[in-house]
């Protein structure tokens, strides 16, 4: 997938602002886990900006490295700079009753699965392709584990890690795995104050 397709000359400025967190998620491509002396130590300094956006992770300094699942934090962090209010929670699935649930998901809905966050870019055959963080170029290779009503199993569950470097990007998703797409229900904090 060239990433060109996702740039703001390409989608258009009209897209962007109605979706203003995406200009900042697009600005983090390519943002991966362990890089240089972070590799050794498991700690890259931007995934862990990422994580301090989760008020769930205070007072757990351990799971403030890239081993902790961070989708959840990217999508919290690309809202924040947006000025729009996230769900400051680690887990993916905090998502799923966040700001206004959309029948159709549009450029930049929030995109739930019961492990993983994202931001919809498009649909192709069976897949929907997001962009987000803690996205591995594996593919989708573990169950998703849903109720009988659609939602995610209480508590937390995180899929298997692989010995991949995981990063900011684009990958597909089945889509009769998406859970629910969300739109925020509040205006910008930063739309409000001007």
């Amino acid at each position: 997938m060239p990433q060109e397709i996702l740039r703001p000359g390409y989608i258009g400025d009209k897209a962007l602002t109605k979706a203003p967190w995406m200009r900042f998620a697009l600005a983090e491509w390519g943002v991966r886990e362990g890089q240089g002396e972070a590799k050794k130590r498991r700690v890259t300094p931007r995934i862990v900006d990422y994580l301090k956006t989760c008020s769930s992770l205070d007072g757990k300094p351990s799971q403030r490295r890239d081993s902790t699942s961070w989708c959840s934090a990217f999508v919290n962090w690309c809202m924040r700079q947006a000025g729009f209010l996230g769900t400051n929670d680690a887990r993916a699935a905090s998502w799923q009753d966040w700001g206004t649930k959309l029948i159709e998901p549009r450029y930049g809905a929030v995109t739930v699965f019961c492990n993983h966050v994202g931001f919809f870019c498009y649909r192709g055959g069976p897949s929907v392709f997001l962009l987000g963080g803690n996205q591995a170029d594996l593919g989708w290779q573990h169950e998703v584990k849903r109720q009988k009503d659609g939602r995610c199993p209480a508590g937390p569950w995180e899929p298997p890690r692989q010995d991949s470097s995981h990063y900011v990007g684009v990958e597909p998703f089945p889509l009769d795995a998406v859970i629910c797409y969300r739109w925020p229900s509040q205006p910008s904090v930063k739309q409000e104050s001007t």
